[in-house]
């Protein structure tokens, strides 16, 4: 029996034309009956447009099997990948960045993947693109939500689940998906930049509270490597990841009792 799966998708008012539209209009011409969840984010230090507002819920409304959560204020990517990964109710959900395209074929083909993989989170050229198995959000703990801004999310998830398995995560690639990784003055938009697009708070944050990067002493417990990172990272003491939502577990596991 194949593996079921849900779409999530994470957008907001800049990247809504170029990048959104064409996105979710091509996955519900490839996959019109998988459920498609779409985390509509808002702005940091900017009222929430009520004209984008208006003609993304009437877009939206075009497609079946689509349903928007919407923030009026600016939440962080670990907030909303965590988010949306609750909001479904399969084993897997294959999350995307809006600034991807996916090309005729792509719906066959990663359902061909997760055929192949269906115990396993696996990216598609990276993060952009990630298939996570829900057991694995519970075992390895979710996305960091005190990475309040975007960056620095999917490293370190990666660096967490080399740390419990032992392994880097399986990285697959396909000429049937395009990352834009689009780069923009809009991308953090009002917020203290890293590398142009990202959030400097969370790469500021993340290493001075919760990892050591190369630390020079071998002797303190606890696994040092790299994963994403720049360099070998060891996490602080009490830098460990809280659990953000211990009753999902329970739900998963309770909810047929109803």
């Amino acid at each position: 029996m194949a593996t079921s799966y849900s779409i999530a998708i994470q957008t907001f008012v800049y990247r809504c034309e170029a990048y959104f539209k064409p996105l979710l209009a091509e996955l519900h011409r490839q996959a019109p009956t998988v459920t498609k969840v779409v985390f509509v984010n808002g702005q940091h230090g900017e009222p929430f447009d009520q004209a984008y507002r208006s003609d993304i819920l009437g877009y939206l409304a075009r497609f079946p099997n689509v349903y928007p959560i919407m923030s009026p204020i600016v939440r962080g990517c670990a907030f909303m990948w965590n988010t949306c990964c609750n909001f479904t109710d399969t084993p897997v959900i294959l999350n995307l960045n809006d600034d991807v395209t996916v090309h005729d074929g792509f719906i066959p083909e990663y359902e061909a993947l997760l055929a192949e993989l269906p115990d396993e989170t696996f990216t598609i050229g990276g993060f952009s693109s990630a298939s996570i198995r829900r057991q694995d959000l519970f075992e390895v703990g979710y996305f960091d939500e005190r990475l309040l801004g975007f960056g620095e999310e999917d490293g370190d998830w990666v660096w967490r689940w080399i740390a419990k398995r032992g392994r880097d995560i399986r990285q697959v690639h396909t000429a049937k998906l395009t990352n834009h990784s689009h780069p923009a003055p809009t991308d953090s938009k009002n917020m203290r930049k890293h590398l142009d697009k990202y959030s400097a708070f969370n790469r500021e944050w993340l290493f001075s509270n919760k990892y050591e990067l190369a630390p020079r002493a071998v002797a303190p417990a606890g696994p040092l490597h790299a994963g994403m990172f720049d360099a070998p990272a060891r996490l602080r003491p009490g830098g460990e990841t809280p659990d953000y939502y211990p009753a999902e577990r329970w739900y998963r596991d309770n909810v047929h009792r109803l």
